[in-house]
Formats: structure tokens, C-alpha cells, sequence
């Protein structure tokens, strides 16, 4: 079929796009993959999560102009849900830097503490976990997933920008509204 803008589109069947992802794009979809995420255990999951996602779309048909182009789409998908899920796992772990910043604020120096102080340190510390874990979980996926993606998985706000499919300076003024909601979260509950 021809459209207005010259382009061939074909209709493909579910089964026939994952057999095509198999015989002639399977290479390209494990490429495409490992540039936007490390382990070679996750490259082959989402490899194989792609394919199972593309046959268990809602339509029996699926008319394209560009196979491969369909399927690397469908795996950019699969890689965000990837490190959306990763992230919303990680929400009960602590963000360094605001934690530490937060320790600082509160902590007494150890060398001057007795055995008793100690024992309320500990908790002043488990109730300041507590306290960012609650407020982690206050943040939209919005702001939450790629500042968990940069505190914790270590990745750069280009990786963090092809996965989510947003530019470097989004990522950057995502993760640091993402920090200010943290401090206010904080510090508002200790009022």
C-alpha cells in the first residue's frame, strides 16, 4: 500500500514481525540495546522482552514502512519500563548526597559520644532513613526515576536522556527539581 508521501507500508503479522526480529534484526536490537544499558543479562532480557511485547500487542496486523525502526521503537519502550521498574525497586534506598548532607546537619562527632549517646545516634540516624524514604516515595515518577537512575545506577544524564527519550538538560533540571522536592519533603517534616 502507498500513501500520499511515497512511502511502501507492509502489513506484517505479530508472529511474522518477531520472526523477523529474530532472523534479520536480532543483532541490531542487541546493539540498539547494550548502548543504553550495561549488563549483558539485561541487553538479553529486553532483547527477548521485545519480541514478547511484539507479540502480544493489540492488533492481529501491524502496517510499518520500516521494520526494524518498529522493533527498535518497541525496545526503546522496553528499555524505559526497564529502568522504571529498577527505579521504583530502589526507592526504599538511600540517596547519598542528601543523606549525607542531611547526617552532617544532624550528627554528633563519635569520638565524643557515650555508649548511651551512641544508641541515640543510631536512631537519629534510622529515623533520617526513614524519613527519606518516605520522602523518595513522595516524588513523581517524573522527577524520582532519573534521579534514582543517576544517584544509583551511575548513569551519565546522556544514558539517562536516550532512555527516557528526553534531552541531557531535561535530565539535569529533572534531577535537581527531583533534589529540591527532597529538601523540602525533609525539612518540612521536621517542623
Amino acid at each position: 500500500m502507498v500513501d500520499g508521501s511515497n512511502t511502501t507500508r507492509t502489513r506484517f503479522s505479530r508472529p511474522e514481525l518477531a520472526r523477523l526480529a529474530r532472523e534479520q534484526y536480532w543483532t541490531a536490537l542487541y546493539a540498539h540495546i547494550s548502548h543504553r544499558v550495561e549488563s549483558r543479562h539485561d541487553v538479553e532480557d529486553l532483547r527477548q522482552s521485545t519480541v514478547v511485547r511484539v507479540l502480544e500487542g493489540n492488533s492481529e496486523i501491524v502496517i510499518t514502512d520500516n521494520p526494524r525502526r518498529f522493533l527498535l521503537n518497541v525496545a526503546n519502550g522496553e528499555i524505559v519500563d526497564f529502568y522504571k521498574r529498577r527505579a521504583k525497586d530502589r526507592t526504599h534506598i538511600v540517596l547519598t548526597d542528601d543523606i549525607e548532607q542531611l547526617m552532617d546537619d544532624t550528627e554528633v562527632a563519635n569520638s565524643e559520644l557515650w555508649p548511651a549517646e551512641d544508641i541515640a545516634e543510631r536512631h537519629q540516624h534510622s529515623d533520617s532513613l526513614r524519613r527519606t524514604e518516605i520522602a523518595m516515595s513522595r516524588l513523581p515518577p517524573l522527577f524520582s526515576v532519573p534521579l534514582l537512575l543517576f544517584a544509583h545506577e551511575g548513569l551519565s544524564y546522556a544514558a539517562i536522556g536516550a532512555a527516557l527519550k528526553i534531552s541531557e538538560e531535561g535530565v539535569k533540571k529533572r534531577i535537581q527539581r527531583a533534589r529540591a522536592l527532597l529538601r523540602s519533603y525533609l525539612f518540612s517534616e521536621e517542623r
